[in-house]
């Protein structure tokens, strides 16, 4: 596949109900997201309870930053670390995570994602329980869609209780160019689904 135009890695499409949802090399990073929130007996710290907002962006792209809001509770908060962790141990073989000095997290993995084996340094600045930045560095061998590394930043913040039409494990992400007519899931009922 080439990259399209804009220098991005070319979407394919996966249906989520009836929605069709774009995938880029967003794709990896989704599962890199639940794998990223825990990793055998690491000690991750629990998020406030109600509305996150996370602005996703690659460094480089022509592309806006995305946008999702996320309602979170104790228990979708738990779930999202089990997912993870049972991400972790079917597609990492090595992982290595460590708090530095001042808390924030520190972590190497190598993954395969299909036939492609990456290599993802993270590190995630903590500010509290209402706020964090993860910078992930990914390398693809062999390449994925055409490219050899990716970087993406994701800045989340609570932004107070979850809205009335926002349920615990609601995911809305708004319209972008990747993504004209945005998404509204349920994150618990899709991890129930899978099992």
């Amino acid at each position: 596949m080439e990259p399209s135009e804009n220098g991005d890695a070319p979407g394919q499409t996966l249906h989520i109900g009836e929605v069709p949802v774009k995938l880029t090399l967003t794709c990896a990073s989704l599962v890199l997201a639940a794998t990223v929130t825990a990793a055998w007996s690491f000690d991750f710290p629990k998020r406030k309870p109600g509305e996150w907002q996370v602005t996703i962006s690659t460094p480089g792209s022509r592309l806006p930053p995305r946008v999702q809001s996320i309602c979170l509770d104790a228990a979708t908060d738990a779930l999202l670390y089990q997912a993870g962790l049972t991400a972790d141990q079917k597609l990492c073989t090595d992982n290595r995570w460590s708090h530095s000095g001042a808390g924030d997290i520190v972590a190497d993995l190598t993954c395969r994602f299909g036939k492609t084996n990456t290599r993802i340094h993270v590190e995630i600045t903590l500010k509290g329980d209402t706020e964090y930045r993860e910078a992930i560095h990914t390398q693809y061998d062999p390449p994925l869609f055409g490219k050899t590394e990716s970087e993406q930043v994701q800045d989340a913040k609570w932004v107070g209780a979850c809205p009335a039409d926002m349920k615990a494990g609601d995911i809305v992400t708004k319209p972008s160019p990747e993504m004209p007519l945005g998404l509204h899931m349920n994150i618990r009922d899709m991890l129930k689904g899978s099992n």
